[in-house]
């Protein structure tokens, strides 16, 4: 199996160093094999998973291509009793598949004015973003537009604060139905001046609305 491996600026892992050409063994039959133990070599399958799966940045660690022997598996990281090192990933390579920082341009990098997916930070474009003024779905922050966002402004569904366009927002001024607060358009929205069905309030316009005109 190809995999990934992250070590220290030195090439340095849990004791071992490593260097490309070379074949590391344990002396640890298949059936023994167990992650997150010193019987094993770590890797992981895809690059982004070392983040997730051990202590690395990758923008601060050295990063190597690797064929595995005999593994296990524990969640996104895998386990080994031998580990060949293909190649280092570096340079320009490097630098493009894990930009960190300000206005980088690509998929799950860190910072602000990214265009992509999965980045963290502000007025990114793409989903999944943490921050402000994004554009794209399950943004977390403010004036987004998409879907399931968290903040005000937002346009689209399931948005959480004011201002939002869609359905089943919380906050005020939304548009669309299920909304928590005041001047809703919709139905079944909570609070004043709704325009719908269901709601709760004054000046609703609509059937079986709780409060005044």
């Amino acid at each position: 199996m190809i995999g990934y491996k992250a070590t220290d600026m030195n090439g340095c892992c849990r004791g071992f160093k490593f260097e490309v050409g070379k074949t590391y063994t344990k002396d640890t039959p298949k059936e023994n094999l167990e992650c997150c133990t010193d019987n094993v070599f770590h890797f992981c399958r895809e690059l982004f998973a070392i983040e997730k799966e051990s202590n690395y940045k990758l923008s601060e660690s050295r990063l190597f291509e690797v064929i595995a022997g005999d593994f296990v598996k524990s969640g996104d990281k895998y386990g080994t009793n031998s580990l060949t090192i293909l190649r280092e990933i570096e340079g320009d390579e490097k630098l493009e598949l894990i930009n960190s920082g300000d206005c980088n341009s690509g998929n799950r990098n860190s910072g602000d004015w990214n265009s992509g997916d999965c980045n963290s930070g502000n007025r990114n474009s793409g989903d999944w973003n943490s921050g402000d003024w994004n554009s794209g779905d399950c943004n977390s922050g403010d004036c987004n537009s998409g879907d399931c966002n968290s903040g005000d402004c937002n346009s689209g569904n399931r948005n959480s604060g004011n201002r939002n366009s869609g359905n089943r927002n919380s906050g005020d001024r939304n548009s669309g139905d299920c909304n928590s607060g005041d001047c809703n358009s919709g139905d079944c929205n909570s609070g004043n001046r709704n325009s719908g069905n269901r709601n709760s309030g004054n000046r609703n316009s609509g059937d079986r609305n709780s409060g005044n005109r």
